[in-house]
């Protein structure tokens, strides 16, 4: 895994958490607001360097998820319950 050194809260979330603050809040209300999802995007994209900071695979603007599952049967790697 990535060590990342983050920067501080994007000046959009900070003022998005601060508006909404006594509302429950869900990841898809928040992706409603293009602006706040950009900023948070760019801090992380620039935080991490442009990789996953999971297994550091690069990321692209059309694809910034990973999927970390890999099938037993695909899987370099055995355990003692094989």
């Amino acid at each position: 895994m990535k060590n990342i050194y983050k920067s501080s809260e994007p000046t959009e979330l900070k003022e998005y958490r601060e508006r909404f603050s006594n509302q429950f809040r869900r990841w898809k209300d928040l992706k409603k607001n293009q602006k706040t999802l950009n900023a948070i995007r760019h801090t992380l994209e620039k935080d991490q360097k442009g990789l996953c900071a999971y297994c550091e695979i690069e990321l692209s603007e059309n694809n910034r998820s990973v999927e970390h599952f890999i099938p037993c049967n695909q899987s370099t790697i055995k355990n003692n319950y094989d």
